[in-house]
């Protein structure tokens, strides 16, 4: 992205500003794109997992004892 902005706007760097906007660009693009695997990936896990409604133990010993 860096490098296609340098292009369009014919320059050799970027300053400090365009940096930052570059930056946030890319940063916003990543989370976009990688949000929807993270929340698909999230679902796919807990599905898995069986987790009983009415626990019969309590606590830090009901947890160790299995």
């Amino acid at each position: 992205m860096k490098k296609s902005f340098c292009q369009a706007k014919k320059k050799a760097a970027l300053n400090r500003a365009e940096l930052l906007l570059v930056g946030a660009l890319s940063g916003l693009t990543a989370s976009r794109i990688s949000f929807p695997l993270e929340v698909a990936r999230k679902r796919l896990m807990s599905a898995h997992c069986k987790v009983s409604a009415h626990p019969t133990r309590r606590g830090v010993e009901g947890s160790l004892q299995g």
